[in-house]
């Protein structure tokens, strides 16, 4: 992904794209916008080998098409794609090391509440019923529900555009810890179901499993954790299941459903499952505040590629960055959106921005 600098903000070393990757998008946004219009079923049918095309059904959606199967497809023939060595955790604690070797303070366990904003200019954050003092305030909580971090809800045409445009990725997460070692199975596996999944108004004729067995941080000998995600629309269920006191038992009954179709197809699971976790839409929502408990934005085929501002007109010193000022999202588009806020922050302000030499 090309990473450019914002026009007008004084940098140490400026980025230079090379003409060869200018006409290489030039390509790719035409074969996308050729793609684009082509249904997924139409494009499956291509393929004459069965299991070519169950594996292409299982990794496509009807609703998004078969553009993000190219980005991945694309990412991962290129070598640049895969697991963080360890997990998430030790991905994270070096942002988190480079970030306080720099000077920064994190306040962990603690939630923002409100930008505290005095004549139109941002002043401060309430943190804890505490006043935090800032010359600027840069927000990454999710764009689509940032109303409550404000005594007067921000406007602006770009955050209307986005609220009547976005629709919503989220999924159902299982964990399973299981107490048999399936280094002999593959890390990642698809499953054509004999009997379908039924959850809400989705209907899952395909299980996609990601086998850790081979990795030591997430198994310990002779023991596997795997991981199953189960996308679609499902908040409002959960949401409903909730308010009824059926969230746990909601919960309870798919893991078990599960389970048992995982055990027909890996024996080694059956009676073996030491371990269960079920992460719903609500369980994203409750950690991150994210909308609707979604950790990206649907790149449907009529979607525009595009950049939301990272400021709103009449409101100075507050920035917006986050995986959703950059359709379709993902961790990414969340770094250089942060990067782009600061360099905003740093124009604004007559600062030097110091590019990573």
């Amino acid at each position: 992904m090309p990473v450019t600098d914002l026009r007008g903000v004084k940098v140490t070393k400026k980025t230079r794209l090379p003409i060869s990757l200018l006409f290489s998008a030039i390509s790719a946004m035409r074969i996308m916008s050729s793609f684009s219009r082509i249904s997924r079923d139409a494009y499956i049918s291509r393929f004459t080998h069965e299991g070519l095309r169950e594996m292409l059904y299982a990794l496509t959606s009807e609703k998004t098409g078969v553009l993000p199967l190219f980005f991945t497809m694309g990412t991962l023939a290129r070598g640049d794609g895969g697991f963080p060595e360890g997990g998430s955790l030790p991905f994270v604690g070096r942002i988190v090391d480079t970030f306080q070797s720099l000077g920064g303070e994190l306040l962990l366990n603690t939630r923002g509440d409100r930008v505290i904003v005095e004549n139109d200019k941002a002043v401060g954050v309430m943190v804890a019923g505490k006043n935090v003092p800032a010359d600027a305030v840069i927000i990454t909580a999710d764009t689509m529900s940032i109303d409550h971090l404000f005594d007067t809800p921000p406007k602006a045409p770009w955050l209307e555009e986005m609220h009547a445009v976005t629709e919503p990725t989220m999924a159902t997460f299982l964990s399973l810890g299981i107490t048999a070692d399936l280094k002999k199975y593959q890390k990642g596996l698809v499953f054509k179901l004999q009997q379908p999944i039924s959850l809400a108004e989705q209907r899952y004729e395909y299980l996609s499993v990601n086998n850790y067995a081979s990795d030591p941080v997430y198994s310990p000998e002779g023991k596997t954790a795997i991981t199953i995600t189960l996308g679609g629309d499902t908040y409002d269920f959960w949401k409903k299941a909730k308010e009824e006191n059926r969230y746990m038992d909601e919960k309870q009954k798919l893991a078990g459903v599960v389970i048992e179709a995982l055990s027909e197809l890996i024996p080694e699971i059956k009676g073996h499952v030491e371990v269960c976790d079920v992460a719903t839409p609500l369980t994203y929502e409750r950690y991150c505040s994210n909308w609707k408990g979604s950790w990206m934005t649907e790149m449907t085929p009529s979607m525009k590629m595009k950049t939301y501002p990272a400021t709103i007109n009449g409101l100075s010193g507050v920035y917006f960055a986050g995986q959703r000022m950059m359709p379709p999202g993902g961790l990414p588009v969340a770094l250089m959106t942060g990067r782009m806020a600061v360099q905003y922050l740093c124009r604004d302000t007559g600062t030097l921005f110091v590019s990573e030499e």
